[in-house]
């Protein structure tokens, strides 16, 4: 995926973009629903960058309970 300023990241963020507009286009007439949907399904980008950050900061947070443990 890379990160936000990468060009991989923009062409991921794009085709999850265009994929979730295909799927869901006839609830995303409004924005009141299209955030609604973006919210609730978890393949539209707001939830898969989310989802990102959690798996990011579970590692940091293993790797320092690691680190504590063997200098404790």
């Amino acid at each position: 995926m890379g990160s936000k300023g990468e060009e991989g990241y923009k062409a991921w963020t794009t085709a999850v973009e265009a994929q979730f507009n295909i799927t869901y286009w006839q609830y995303l007439q409004t924005e009141k629903t299209r955030a609604c949907v973006e919210a609730v399904v978890s393949t539209s980008l707001i939830n898969l960058i989310k989802e990102q950050s959690i798996r990011l900061v579970g590692g940091f947070i293993s790797a320092i309970a690691l680190i504590a443990f063997h200098l404790l």
